[in-house]
């Protein structure tokens, strides 16, 4: 779990596990498990549950996420990840780890939410700034030529 949590063994974390379903589902699309360090265990009393823990921790701590750490990974469920996301124990899934750290670097909090396979799609958008750069017109990768 230290290696996991990139801390030093026997350190101090308190667990809030989930389950997240999209609106209108029955079947949760995965389960996390967020690792606070004890002296935010009171978020999980805070008044809104729809944003991210992290942001909860900022607003009653004043802890602020200057950083964040995100790794996506293959995995395969457990029995008990199985039995709750309502899947079969073995199944592919990807884990998304998330790590938060504050303006010293120290890490308040790591999320991992694990997602079976037919459940999550990762996607994002690559516009390349100037093109001119690629075709030798500029030797400014940011610099337009019109």
């Amino acid at each position: 779990m230290a290696l996991l949590l990139q801390c030093t063994e026997g350190d101090s974390w308190f667990l809030i596990r989930s389950l997240r379903y999209p609106k209108g589902y029955s079947v949760p699309i995965c389960i996390t498990n967020i690792y606070v360090l004890p002296e935010y265990a009171g978020v999980v009393n805070h008044k809104n549950k729809l944003i991210p823990v992290a942001d909860q921790i900022s607003e009653m701590y004043g802890e602020i996420a200057n950083e964040t750490k995100i790794d996506i990974s293959a995995t395969i469920l457990s029995a008990f990840e199985a039995s709750h996301l309502k899947t079969k124990k073995g199944t592919s899934a990807l884990r998304v780890t998330r790590r938060y750290a504050n303006k010293n670097g120290k890490v308040f909090e790591v999320g991992i939410a694990t997602h079976p396979a037919d459940r999550y799609t990762y996607s994002f958008d690559f516009k390349r700034d100037d093109p001119n750069y690629l075709l030798g017109k500029t030797d400014n990768p940011t610099q337009r030529i019109d």
